[in-house]
């Protein structure tokens, strides 16, 4: 579980700094999961291009009048995981 938070905290970190987007909880409100709020420019059909032009699936759920993308951290994943999404996030973001 201390494992998880750790890479959980990394992966909001890099997506925080990759995206811009200042993270919406402090350290100690993370467990192995960390939400982040998308730019309100950020598309609808956010979910179905991550996956269609990235092979990438992870949660994007709509937040008020905008969205927040998800990341889990378990075991089994990398950085190198986070570093693929920050990338398709940063992509699918300018195209819209």
């Amino acid at each position: 579980m201390r494992e998880n938070r750790a890479l959980a905290l990394q992966a909001q970190a890099l997506l925080s700094h990759e995206l811009g987007i200042a993270a919406p909880a402090p350290p100690e409100m993370i467990g192995s999961m960390a939400a982040l709020p998308l730019p309100a420019h950020a598309p609808r059909d956010l979910i179905a291009r991550l996956y269609e032009r990235h092979r990438i699936q992870v949660p994007v759920f709509p937040f008020g009048e905008g969205q927040v993308v998800r990341v889990s951290a378990q075991r089994y994943n990398s950085m190198g995981e986070y570093q693929k999404l920050a990338a398709a996030l940063t992509t699918e973001l300018t195209r819209t």
